[in-house]
């Protein structure tokens, strides 16, 4: 049974909440988007990113998500993270997204995961 969690875990993301504590490093940017002049084409894109480690651990997974900003049309800005905070009851409804690895990747404190994704 646990092995087939695991396999489809390699096939789909999985949709789940995460605490902040679980991260191990900082976010990186994927993209930047502005709701008020992007296109469809604006949401295929390809987007390096680096993060850098900032303790010792096993990462199994890449965590991804989105941070919301109103300032347009507003009283007063708003803004909103869907990403893992440190109380799972202040998270929003949206979760994160965890792409898990086939090889989990040993780090120590300073060493780097860099790629690219494409969406």
């Amino acid at each position: 049974m646990r092995r087939k969690v695991r396999e489809r875990c390699l096939i789909d993301p999985m949709v789940e909440h995460y605490q902040g504590k679980q991260l191990l490093s900082a976010p990186a940017l994927l993209k930047s988007l502005d709701c008020h002049t992007l296109t469809v084409k604006d949401l295929e894109f390809s987007a390096p990113f680096r993060v850098v480690a900032w303790r010792d651990s096993q990462c199994d997974a890449l965590l991804s998500w989105f941070d919301t900003h109103f300032r347009g049309g507003c009283d007063q800005p708003v803004s909103f993270t869907t990403g893992p905070v440190p109380n799972l009851d202040d998270q929003t409804h949206w979760k994160q997204t965890a792409f898990y690895l086939e090889d989990g990747v040993s780090l120590r404190t300073g060493d780097a995961i860099e790629g690219v994704i494409h969406c």
